[in-house]
């Protein structure tokens, strides 16, 4: 899913005009404050997405909370550059992406509370403002097949569905008879 930076940073357009009503309902609320994460915040990463496996439904092991928290204890080694927000201290969401290349920003995790509707918009909007200009794509990966999560990325208006492909290396031993 591939989407210009530009396109978070107004919501533009009928397409994502439900985004922007989103956005603005949260900001009518309060503005969240971001900060960026480290390993201090560690412990507040992790219970924003224990809130979200529980609002989700998800038990140990149903989502991305093995690979967030590899991610969590090396950021500098993977590259990573998260984002934390909260209201009156109390964390709502983070988005964690990495450059991919000098145009291209890959967003690689993005967990929000669902009891502050619009905090996806927000957080993806506030992203989009805080990268340099040159930085002209934001890539949201794969859908994982999920149906919820294609309809989510899909919301946000994609310019393009890039193809993912698999590579395996063949096996080169003949096969024994």
């Amino acid at each position: 899913y591939l989407y210009w930076r530009e396109q978070f940073i107004d919501y533009r357009g009928p397409k994502l005009r439900k985004r922007r009503a989103q956005m603005m309902q949260l900001l009518a609320f309060q503005t969240p404050t971001a900060s960026p994460i480290d390993s201090s915040d560690r412990s507040l990463v992790l219970q924003t997405i224990d809130r979200w496996m529980q609002q989700k439904g998800k038990r140990s092991g149903e989502a991305d909370e093995e690979a967030l928290i590899e991610a969590l204890e090396d950021l500098d080694r993977y590259e990573l550059n998260g984002t934390l927000f909260s209201i009156k201290k109390q964390p709502i969401g983070f988005v964690m992406s990495q450059r991919l290349s000098p145009a291209v920003e890959v967003v690689r995790f993005a967990k929000g509370d669902d009891d502050f509707p619009g905090i996806y918009p927000y957080m993806f909007h506030d992203l989009a403002r805080r990268l340099p200009r040159q930085v002209r794509w934001l890539n949201f990966e794969q859908d994982m097949g999920l149906a919820n999560f294609r309809q989510a990325k899909r919301s946000y208006s994609p310019c393009s569905l890039l193809k993912k492909w698999r590579l395996r290396l063949a096996d080169r031993a003949p096969a024994m008879r």
